[in-house]
């Protein structure tokens, strides 16, 4: 048997995989409009800059991967960017 021959099963796997991505992007810049609506782009900006620092810290505990000392420095500095702006915004 050759695991490399497509079948039915892997073909509607695969549609489901795309469609899922699909529809949270979708929904994402949905959200992303929904947000402009009440705040500033500024705001969203600062939004996706706390997320992309988030991502990275929850690959580096949940998939082992090494962060090293500046990116590290990067992600703290991020972070604290986005909790003051969030605090000097109110």
């Amino acid at each position: 048997y050759n695991s490399n021959i497509l079948t039915m099963d892997k073909i509607l796997t695969s549609l489901m995989l795309v469609g899922v991505g699909a529809l949270t992007s979708i929904f994402l810049i949905l959200a992303e409009f929904s947000l402009i609506s009440y705040t500033s782009s500024v705001t969203l900006s600062i939004v996706f800059i706390g997320r992309e620092a988030l991502i990275l810290l929850i690959g580096s505990i949940f998939f082992g991967e090494k962060i090293n000392l500046s990116s590290s420095i990067g992600i703290a500095i991020s972070m604290f960017g986005t909790i003051l702006y969030g605090y000097a915004s109110k």
